[in-house]
């Protein structure tokens, strides 16, 4: 499981109370308008896991409130589905503040279950531009999930794509209606995940050069104790190469007594004597996407790898699985100090 996915920028669609009434025309435009705006907040990275939590509580009162209404009107499957909506959205909020990654896919499941029930209203009624609608958000969400609990570059790429095409079908509907701002957000909502896309397909042409989304290396220990998995230092070359912002320079990991390309697996620092019988194999892992940390002027661009065999590994040393607790295993191809 990827635990700092870039994928995630839901629309929030199912977050806000449903329009009952044609008459409610002010309450439409508020909805509409926000439906729009608010994802932009969302493109700022750590704003993301915040709006996702605060959005999953308004999304249980919305159910909350959708569950007294039809309670009142003795409508008691309704009142049974938005009872469950509720738990589950009050469920998502509890879990951001375990871990915002268990936030989204609460929420990203409980948006498909939400496609789901929508594309089957729709087709009854024989309203297909709105079936296909509610149909690409499953697939969007099923993408969301795929990137998150399995990983890999093939993944991410096709849900960033579906993504701008979602976002440019939005532009262009609500141009068809005269909703101006909302265009403009969802064209600016489509160059921003456009933009963050292009980095994306270019890693994706570099795997598929090299074979494909799995890769294999060696896993070796320095004089040290730090152990790693030694991945051929032309990867960063190449990847500098194509993906090095300016400014940036290779890692310091090459030269006499460095350890070169490296996937780090056990730090020194936590190897307590350990005598590792996997020193020599050979491991499996696949690429889940680019990402860039930036801290003031300086910042770490690196490979996002899953690799469920090294994670046994640490287990088995009783080690956390993953560095750091939560860090994700990563190939670092680019430095800015």
């Amino acid at each position: 499981m990827i635990n700092y996915p870039i994928t995630y920028h839901p629309g929030y669609f199912n977050d806000l109370i449903p329009i009952k009434e044609t008459g409610e025309q002010t309450w439409a435009k508020v909805k509409r308008i926000a439906l729009a705006a608010i994802p932009l907040i969302g493109l700022h990275r750590p704003f993301r896991g915040p709006l996702s939590g605060a959005m999953s509580a308004l999304r249980s009162l919305t159910h909350a409130n959708e569950f007294i209404s039809c309670v009142k009107q003795a409508d008691n499957p309704k009142a049974l589905l938005h009872f469950l909506h509720t738990v589950t959205a009050t469920a998502a909020v509890a879990l951001y503040f375990f871990n915002p990654l268990l936030c989204f896919i609460v929420s990203t499941l409980q948006d498909g279950v939400i496609n789901v029930q929508d594309l089957i209203v729709h087709i009854q009624k024989k309203e297909y531009q709105l079936a296909l609608e509610s149909l690409a958000f499953l697939t969007l969400n099923v993408l969301f999930l795929a990137s998150f609990c399995y990983g890999a570059i093939q993944i991410t790429v096709a849900c960033m794509l579906v993504q701008v095409a979602l976002d440019l079908y939005h532009c262009a509907k609500h141009v068809k209606n005269g909703e101006y701002f909302e265009a403009v957000c969802s064209a600016i909502l489509g160059g921003a995940h456009l933009q963050a896309a292009i980095p994306q397909c270019k890693l994706l042409a570099w795997t598929l050069k090299h074979g494909g989304a799995e890769f294999t290396a060696e896993l070796k220990q320095n004089a040290q104790g730090f152990v790693y998995l030694d991945v051929p230092n032309e990867y960063v070359y190449e990847l500098f190469g194509i993906l090095g912002e300016t400014g940036t320079q290779l890692p310091p990991y090459f030269g006499k007594g460095a350890a070169g390309a490296h996937i780090s697996v056990i730090l020194a620092k936590q190897n307590k004597n350990f005598q590792i019988s996997e020193i020599g194999k050979k491991f499996t892992f696949r690429i889940a996407h680019t990402d860039t940390l930036r801290a003031g002027a300086k910042s770490v661009s690196f490979l996002t790898v899953v690799c469920p065999e090294l994670e046994g590994l640490r287990a088995r040393y009783g080690l956390n699985p993953r560095i750091g607790g939560d860090h994700d295993f990563h190939l670092t191809y680019a430095v800015k100090v």
